[in-house]
Order: structure tokens, then C-alpha cells, then sequence
């Protein structure tokens, strides 16, 4: 009789972020989001400019799952027609976060890192007889002209 293997292996959602090219507001805004998803680095910010082949070809080599706008111009609304199977199968709206109907919180409707630190307060800092701990909570002011960059390279906690 023979044998079969089967191998599954799971990965996150990927999400492709579609920003104006050139638009460093929206570059920093999916640096907030993805900070807050589970496997967030593995999501592509694609820039949707005068190059529509680059922007295809974006799609494609990078496999997204869901196409997530953030800018609202005309060219991205025209490639979101482009592919009517990577919408938001939960949000027919293409928003990232809904109204949870119990605390009317934003809440994000993908696996995301919140419940990790959670568990990380509760179990490793909260009750520490240390005062002393390897990590560190970096902010700046939002006005410095280098927040952008600090945001792409530091991560950014969006607060919802």
C-alpha cells in the first residue's frame, strides 16, 4: 500500500499596503498599523504612482493576500477595481479597524501583537522584583522633523 505526506505550513495574512508614491503621511500611518499585526514586517508597502506596470508587478512578486488602500486618489481606487478578489473579505469598506459593539473601541480585524504584550506585562513585568529591564520605550515629539523616519525605524505603537 503506499504513502502519502502531506506538509501544511501557516503564515500571516499578507497585506499590501497601497500609499500615494511620494506620501511619507501614509508611509508613516502603515508603519503604525503594521506595528500593531502579527507579522507586520512581512507586509509590503506598495506605491501607487505614474508606473502602473511597477505597481502590478508589486502585487504579484510579493503574493498579497488583501490590498489595503490608504490613499483615497483616483488611481488607487482604479487598481483596487483591478483586483476584486484581495479585498477585505471581513470589511467590504477596506478599512483595517471596526467599532467592537461591546467597549466601542477601534479594534483591528487581523491577529495582532496586543494580546503578546499583554501576556508579557502580566507574566514577566508587572509583578519583577527588578527595577532594571532590557526594554525600552522610545517616543518623540510629533512635531520633530524626524519623526517620519523615527516611526519607520523605531516602530510606532498606533494608539486606537
Amino acid at each position: 500500500m503506499p504513502t502519502s505526506s502531506l506538509s501544511v505550513s501557516y503564515r500571516s495574512v499578507r497585506i499590501g499596503f497601497l500609499i500615494k508614491d511620494g506620501a511619507i503621511d501614509d508611509f508613516v500611518k502603515c508603519c503604525e498599523i503594521n506595528t500593531l499585526l502579527w507579522g507586520g514586517i512581512y507586509n509590503p508597502i506598495i506605491p501607487v504612482g505614474n508606473n502602473d506596470y511597477l505597481t502590478r508587478q508589486f502585487v504579484r512578486l510579493f503574493s498579497v493576500d488583501i490590498l489595503l488602500p490608504i490613499s483615497n486618489d483616483p488611481k488607487t481606487k482604479s487598481l483596487i477595481k483591478d483586483y476584486p478578489y484581495l479585498k477585505n473579505p471581513y470589511h467590504p469598506s477596506g478599512n483595517i479597524f471596526y467599532e467592537d459593539w461591546h467597549t466601542k473601541k477601534q479594534v483591528v480585524s487581523f491577529i495582532d501583537v496586543i494580546h503578546l504584550i499583554d501576556y508579557y506585562w502580566e507574566e514577566e513585568f508587572k509583578h519583577s522584583k527588578d527595577d532594571l529591564s532590557n526594554c525600552v520605550y522610545i517616543y518623540w515629539d510629533s512635531k520633530n522633523p524626524f519623526a517620519p523616519l523615527f516611526a519607520a525605524m523605531f516602530v510606532f505603537f498606533l494608539l486606537v
